[in-house]
């Protein structure tokens, strides 16, 4: 019996532990980050998601990356209809601003 509540105890530890981490600004943003990937993959076609991904979210403001300024042109040139697409994956009006810079892809 007494070996059942350390083990609980411990668990109930490490369980605090990563609530704590889990709630941290850092670890929320790259939450968030990642959704917006998976929205993103899923609002553009599948060349546009390999040329160009999501590398900032805060306010709203949605930034994206692209590979080369063909591409951040047409994200531009789409970025409202890009934009509703997004927001209809969240079923809410989370992104109101998406711009665009060319740099590296991950």
């Amino acid at each position: 019996m007494e070996a059942k509540r350390k083990t609980h105890s411990a668990s109930g530890s490490l369980k605090n532990e990563i609530d704590k981490w889990m709630s941290s600004p850092i670890v929320a943003a790259g939450l968030e980050l990642g959704r917006m990937t998976l929205a993103w993959r899923k609002s553009v076609s599948m060349k546009m998601a390999k040329a160009a991904s999501p590398s900032s979210f805060e306010n709203g403001r949605l930034k994206i990356t692209a590979r080369n300024s063909v591409f951040a042109n047409e994200i531009q040139a789409r970025s409202e209809e890009i934009r509703m697409k997004m927001n209809a994956c969240f079923e809410t009006e989370k992104i109101v601003e998406i711009s665009v810079l060319v740099g590296k892809v991950e």
